[in-house]
Order: structure tokens, then C-alpha cells, then sequence
């Protein structure tokens, strides 16, 4: 995917999920809001985020060969990007670069980018 804009969208921007050799160069996310159609207790916790890659189903593990880079996400509910990261001690140069967030916030705060371990990964 390269070189969009994307404006306008509930809970969450872009998804990629159980996805190999995937390139995200490029685009634009704009004004990602929470939803308002789920009436639940404090306890519920909906999913949302601007670029959510790998991790809105949790599919990390089956996820490889994810390059994000250029990218802009802005005005986005929790956070920017949503990314697995790679193990320690593996190189993977050029994976995750040049991408800006900025006023990605919510009602339980707010990230530019959240990177989480991998699922079966050793950290």
C-alpha cells in the first residue's frame, strides 16, 4: 500500500492481519475516532489505533517480511501505529522508519507507536 490518504474512520484506520511480504510506504492516516455504537461497562476495552499491523487479531506470529515506513498517522484514538517488534538480537534494518505520529490521544491516554513482543518470540 502506498501513497494514500486515509481520513475518516472507526475504531481503527488500517489492518493488516495473518499477512506475509506487506509494504506500508507512504500514506497519510487522518482522524480515527472511537466508536460510539458499543454501550458496555468500564471493564470493556475496544479495539482501536491508526495503523494496527499484525495485531488487531493477534496474528503477529503468522505475520513476516512487514516493512512500515513514511507513513503519517494524525488525530488517531490510543495510538499511531500498532506493530510487533522482532526478537532480541535480530536485525531487521528498514522494518519500522520514518513514520510520524502526533495528537493521537483517548479517554485512557495515548501513543505514537506501540510496539509489543511477538507472539512466540523470545523477547
Amino acid at each position: 500500500m502506498k501513497d494514500n490518504v486515509l481520513y475518516d474512520f472507526r475504531p481503527v484506520g488500517f489492518a493488516v492481519d495473518y499477512s506475509r511480504n506487506i509494504t506500508v510506504d507512504g500514506n497519510v492516516l487522518m482522524r480515527v475516532l472511537e466508536r460510539t455504537s458499543i454501550e458496555a461497562d468500564g471493564m470493556f476495552e475496544d479495539k482501536r489505533g491508526g495503523f494496527a499491523l499484525c495485531s488487531y487479531f493477534d496474528s503477529s506470529s503468522a505475520c513476516a517480511d512487514l516493512k512500515v515506513m513514511n507513513n503519517i498517522a494524525t488525530g488517531v484514538t490510543f495510538a499511531g501505529f500498532i506493530v510487533p517488534g522482532d526478537s532480541c538480537g535480530t536485525t531487521n534494518y528498514g522494518a519500522f522508519y520514518n513514520n510520524v505520529a502526533h495528537s493521537n490521544a483517548g479517554t485512557l491516554g495515548g501513543f505514537g507507536a506501540l510496539i509489543y513482543p511477538r507472539k512466540g518470540s523470545d523477547q
